[in-house]
């Protein structure tokens, strides 16, 4: 994601851009980020054994009384962050309690990522459940697992509806830690992490289904988001893991039809916001709900990998709102196939197309 938002400034040309590094991420650059012919990209990484919130901290405090244009960009700060930990979460809220730099509210960095509150509870699987109930959303019915055990135990002498489910950690992002269960694997399930309290975990039951996958970008408290086309999720079962491998852009109509009115109702439900939305699905078209939300992501997802291929906008300009039109123009014909890592695929066949939609 990191190689496709460099890749975006690269063609734009425009920026002069600061980019910090953890000790993790910076191992995967070979060779330091290439700088554009028109615009210069500094990075910045992390002493190893700080935090990139540690690091950021320091800095920031460091620059107080001058520009610090070196470490906080004048105009855009982007955060690309997993939401485990409340890593994320952190992060945003140390940006948005930067002090004003000066009179103006102009100089004050934009911060392009959804607001920390709103991240809060989408960081979180159980939270983002209530809140999709909350605001009448199709979704999967879930429960923390101690509630799942204790029932079941309430219940014993009746049947259950489902035999297959799915367990996951609340804070996981993408599939990590994402099991399919019996139900008696799950009611006899304990935590290896004791330290972990059991309501760290989340089930749901295993429904049929497409996995899929649509992205929002928001334009701020005044405009509506721009919807993107949505994608259909390649997800692998390896024993009882589940695994996401990447994906496909755009999906086939007969499953966009059915997905982008949902992730209006999603945005409508937002309001205003800015920064990069994801939306996780299962969409079964012979179900009386064709669609079910699965979980919604608070920041920047691989499939942007794929929309900046298929999009003529440049999509950097679209998340700092330098891009003034009112609907995106997409390449049409063109189908984008990329991986877990972001990497994308040459030209993909219609044998491969018809197999995968």
């Amino acid at each position: 994601m990191l190689s496709a938002v460099i890749a975006e400034l690269q063609l734009s040309g425009t920026f002069d851009v600061a980019v910090v590094l953890s000790e993790n991420t910076a191992l995967s650059f070979n060779t330091e980020i290439p700088s554009p012919e028109n615009g210069n990209i500094g990075e910045l990484r992390v002493p190893a054994g700080m935090s990139v919130h540690e690091f950021l901290q320091w800095t920031l405090s460091s620059t107080v009384g001058r520009r610090g244009a070196d470490v906080v960009p004048a105009d855009y700060v982007l955060i690309i962050a997993p939401e485990t930990n409340q890593i994320l979460c952190d992060l945003l809220l140390l940006f948005e309690a930067l002090p004003s730099r000066s009179t103006t509210d102009s100089e004050q960095p934009l911060l392009l990522n959804l607001d920390a509150q709103r991240t809060a509870i989408f960081s979180d699987k159980w939270q983002t459940f209530e809140w999709l109930r909350s605001h009448n959303l199709p979704t999967i019915d879930s429960q923390l697992l101690p509630d799942f055990q204790a029932g079941s135990s309430q219940h014993a002498d009746t049947s259950f509806e489902h035999t297959m489910y799915i367990i996951k950690p609340r804070d996981g992002a993408g599939s990590d830690g994402v099991r399919v269960v019996t139900l008696d694997e799950l009611l006899q399930f304990r935590d290896s992490d004791v330290s972990r309290r059991m309501d760290y975990w989340l089930i749901q039951p295993l429904i049929e289904g497409v996995a899929c996958s649509c992205g929002m970008i928001g334009r701020g408290p005044e405009k509506n988001a721009f919807v993107l086309p949505a994608a259909r999720q390649l997800i692998q079962q390896t024993d009882n893991c589940l695994y996401y491998t990447g994906g496909v852009l755009p999906c086939g109509n007969d499953l966009q039809n059915v997905i982008q009115p949902v992730i209006q109702q999603i945005a409508q439900c937002l309001g205003g916001f800015r920064g990069y939305v994801g939306v996780d699905l299962i969409v079964n078209l012979q179900s009386e709900t064709p669609v079910r939300i699965v979980e919604i992501n608070p920041r920047l997802c691989t499939s942007f990998v794929g929309y900046r291929i298929l999009s003529k906008q440049n999509l950097v300009h679209v998340l700092c709102g330098i891009e003034t039109r009112e609907q995106l123009d997409w390449h049409d014909g063109t189908v984008v196939k990329f991986d877990s890592t972001g990497t994308t695929s040459g030209q993909v066949s219609a044998t491969e197309i018809q197999e995968i939609r």
